[in-house]
């Protein structure tokens, strides 16, 4: 095994057969930094994976998948050679579900019995360990912080707070991970539910060494919920971006056929079903529009929804489902327009990528989807009103010209300010920091 620091991340629901943006930027993140060694952690609800997958990064040492749901059977590390940690004897955890669970019948069953199990599990020992999250992926890494006494860094993709809120409401929600029947139980105590994330979240804050929010979005939100502000870092996603052998100046608007499209995974929280009304409004204006949807199917349930609502306002020949596919740029190739109707996002990889690549776009004014287009898209606030999101459609369409224009500053813009180089020497700077 390559001797040198470690460094342990700590993710939730992470698949390596589906892209998402966690796996991109893990991806990211370990290519750009091959003096360091990583092992990845990832909390699942699918049983632990026998091996590590194929193709993964030389400076990966380990991949451990931990159900935190479902049954299994115990296995050990995958590299022998890496030191154990075993947090059944750390005497601390035992205390930390009485701290952060409200005692209510199922905030006690979720919460408290899945801290538990992650309490009972052997770890990769690291130099440092980094969560994607301030939630049970950040609560684990308080816990092995204690045991060990390395560092902890947090990265905030998405709001762990915000998502709770939106999953208790019963509004818009990802199926990252694919949660036990009793969240249909945990539902029935939203205060005290919200109460324990509050706290879950305020505890992973005030015990981590760095906290690195992907948006300046996110920062309000983690100062409200008790985040020293001293240890904040605003780091943006860093993307490699591609050679050009297509340039959508040259070749956008080239035909009667106006080609919207998006990308993403299909689940509830991408608005895939807003995507629909509006093309139903457009289609009724113009038969020249066409909709174009990318992207794995995550919640097989709404993209069935979707596709019966298709069917039912008889646009099929209108709105295309294409299979996935990994390389994003080939989606965009076949777009004259990318829109994001997303209802909650931190700072999607996509937008990153269709901006870069040199697309018009619309997208919903959510997470940092501002700092990413900062005026060369639409930004649109009212995202549930499908009259709004036509009129600024349009506009795109009928000043196509203004906004072939605008290509090569933002492709410039893009690739500045969400370089990898950039997100090489901030993650680097970080790292040394707590190792030093």
């Amino acid at each position: 095994m390559k001797k040198g620091k470690i460094i342990g991340l700590i993710t939730e629901g992470l698949e390596f057969d589906t892209p998402n943006g966690i796996l991109t930027w893990i991806n990211n993140l370990v290519n750009s930094l091959p003096q360091f060694n990583f092992v990845i952690i990832n909390l699942t609800n699918s049983g632990r994976r026998k091996n590590v997958p194929n193709k993964m990064p030389h400076n990966v040492l380990d991949l451990i998948d931990i159900p935190i749901w479902s049954e299994y059977e115990e296995v050990p590390l995958n590299n022998s050679e890496l030191q154990e940690v075993n947090l059944a004897k750390t005497e601390r955890n035992k205390e930390i579900s009485r701290i952060l669970v409200s005692k209510t019948k199922y905030n006690k069953k979720f919460f408290a019995n899945t801290i538990q199990k992650l309490a009972e599990q052997i770890y990769p020992r690291a130099d440092i360990y980094h969560a994607a999250n301030a939630g049970l992926a950040g609560v684990l890494g308080v816990m092995l912080k204690e045991a060990t006494k390395a560092k902890l860094v947090v990265s905030e993709h998405g709001s762990y707070y915000k998502e709770w809120i939106l999953r208790l409401y019963d509004k818009f929600f990802p199926s990252e991970i694919k949660f036990p029947k009793e969240l249909s139980e945990v539902k029935k105590e939203i205060f005290p539910t919200l109460t324990t994330v509050r706290n879950i979240s305020s505890f992973t804050f005030n015990q981590t060494d760095f906290i690195l929010p992907v948006t300046k979005a996110h920062v309000p939100i983690e100062r409200k919920l008790g985040a020293p502000p001293g240890k904040i870092r605003i780091i943006y996603n860093g993307f490699y971006a591609p050679e050009r052998n297509y340039l959508p100046e040259e070749h956008i608007f080239e035909n009667d056929a106006v080609r919207i499209g998006t990308l993403g995974r299909i689940n509830p929280i991408k608005g895939i079903d807003m995507l629909i009304k509006v093309a139903h409004k457009l289609v009724e204006k113009s038969n020249r529009y066409e909709f174009h949807v990318y992207g794995p199917i995550d919640d097989y349930d709404y993209y069935m929804n979707c596709k019966t609502a298709v069917e039912n306002l008889n646009i099929e020949d209108k709105i295309i489902f294409h299979k996935f596919s990994w390389d994003p740029y080939k989606a965009f190739e076949q777009m004259d327009i990318f829109t994001l109707f997303s209802h909650s996002e931190g700072l999607p990889f996509a937008l990153i990528e269709s901006s870069s690549f040199g697309l018009p776009i619309v997208a919903s004014e959510v997470g940092g989807v501002r700092e990413v287009l900062d005026g060369f898209g639409i930004t649109i606030r009212k995202f549930k009103d499908v009259k709004y999101w036509t009129k600024k459609i349009e506009k795109i369409a009928e000043n196509k010209n203004k906004f072939i224009s605008h290509i090569k500053r933002q492709r410039k813009y893009v690739e500045e300010r969400f370089s990898i180089t950039s997100f090489q020497k901030q993650m680097e700077s970080i790292y040394l920091t707590l190792f030093s």
